[in-house]
């Protein structure tokens, strides 16, 4: 009896060496799938449980990670940069020790429509076509700063730049076509939008031929220094707010008015 139970002794403790051994040398992960909204920053994170030396030696150049070590643990967050696309992204963070590699898959959805609507959940309502205009693909009219800066019309005014600051901070801004019209779709978080062609600018009496389709540039009603003042531009690339443009140029404008 005493050899069996000694036996038994050995095989259990060599049991528990085995499950230690087995358990140090793997390496677990909280999280094997991460999925991000498309135009919203939204920190997300996995854990990594190990004893092994591990790191991350692949992830897609849209995020950013940082590690926090807490109780013998990893906390791995991911950062994603704002995806300003109708289409969704994909990826993957790869984790190698020194035996295998591990992966966490990454998706973000891209930026979904819902209503053309004013209704953006801002302090004001954008109209949603410029001034001129009858549709929201319609370029409209081309106005000097000094002719519309303090136009009233119904309740619509030219918006503040700090108001023009609002749009483009509050909302995802999506380059895209309407109706084969290029310009900016500002998306709100409610799903609503309102698209700004990009209607280039007038010089004197000419429209610049090579800034329509490419540009878009927005009065607001706040003056700059000299004989400049505040605009809103955009590009495929790019917007801008607290943007100086020279008063005698021809630029776009979209009105704004309180809500009730």
């Amino acid at each position: 009896m005493k050899i069996i139970r000694t036996f038994i002794k050995i095989a259990i403790a060599s049991l528990f060496c085995i499950i230690t051994m087995t358990s140090c040398s793997e390496l677990s992960l909280s999280e094997t799938e991460l999925k991000f909204p498309a135009g919203f920053f939204e920190t997300k994170s996995f854990v990594v449980t190990t004893d092994l030396n591990w790191d991350i030696v692949e992830q897609p150049d849209w995020v950013k990670t940082g590690k926090i070590e807490e109780n013998g643990r990893t906390i791995v967050e991911v950062m994603p940069k704002v995806n300003n696309s109708f289409d969704s992204r994909k990826g993957e963070i790869k984790i190698q020790t020194s035996e295998k590699y591990y992966i966490v898959d990454l998706i973000q959805d891209g930026v979904h429509l819902n209503n053309e609507s004013g209704d953006l959940g801002l302090s004001v309502e954008w109209n949603t076509c410029n001034l001129g205009a009858t549709k929201s693909i319609d370029f409209g009219n081309y106005y000097r700063w000094d002719d519309i800066h303090s136009y009233p019309s119904n309740g619509y005014r030219l918006p503040t730049n700090d108001e023009q600051v609002e749009l483009r901070d509050n909302s995802v801004w999506v380059w895209g076509e309407n109706n084969g019209v290029r310009g900016t779709y500002f998306v709100a978080k409610n799903g609503n939008y309102v698209f700004l062609p990009a209607a280039g600018y007038r010089d004197g009496t000419d429209v610049s031929s090579g800034s329509v389709g490419s540009y878009g540039f927005y009065w607001s009603s706040s003056a700059s220094d000299g004989y400049d003042a505040n605009g809103l531009f955009f590009s495929s690339n790019y917007v801008a707010a607290y943007y100086d443009y020279d008063r005698c140029y021809g630029r776009s404008v979209r009105l704004v008015r309180g809500k009730e």
